[in-house]
């Protein structure tokens, strides 16, 4: 894993560091500005949730979404962690 910048730790410091709500809309604005990264990560990160909520005995694919929006602010908390 690539280690992350002193200002990219800060980025996600302050990421965090914002309501949930926010944190979508500035999502969304990533993915506007690069969204073939976006396409490439996503398939990538959908595989990942869907390990991290097996893990925990969830299934991603009968959650709806806002289980799957309550499972993914609490991962980025770090209360599922």
């Amino acid at each position: 894993m690539v280690a992350l910048t002193q200002q990219e730790k800060q980025v996600v410091e302050l990421f965090r560091r914002l309501d949930p709500g926010r944190r979508r809309l500035v999502l969304l604005e990533l993915v506007r500005a690069d969204s073939e990264a976006w396409k490439r990560y996503q398939g990538s990160g959908e595989a990942r949730l869907r390990d991290l909520a097996r893990d925990r005995g969830l299934d991603w694919d009968t959650m709806d979404e806002q289980a799957r929006q309550d499972f993914v602010e609490d991962l980025v908390d770090g209360d599922a962690a």
